[in-house]
């Protein structure tokens, strides 16, 4: 099922739209990307999904976040 790209949603991801093309933008909007592992490498790459406007992304890790693992990991605020 194709997801109906919004004004709001060609807005935030234009630039993607004129990098790939309005058709690559579908797809993107349409994929459902699995991150496993959100460390260092794994926080950074599930953010260039998001801003890249890919549609659904699962992140799993299975890792316990504490302070000290902190400063590797992009996405989340230490508590």
């Amino acid at each position: 099922m194709s997801v109906v790209i919004s004004d709001a949603w060609r807005q935030r991801f234009g630039g993607t739209a004129r990098l790939y093309g309005e058709k690559a933008l579908q797809l993107f909007a349409d994929a459902h990307i699995c991150v496993v592992g959100i460390g260092g490498v794994g926080s950074w790459a599930a953010e260039a999904l998001a801003r890249t406007g890919i549609g659904a992304i699962t992140l799993i890790d299975m890792d316990d976040v504490c302070v000290h693992q902190y400063q590797s990991a992009n996405s989340c605020p230490a508590r």
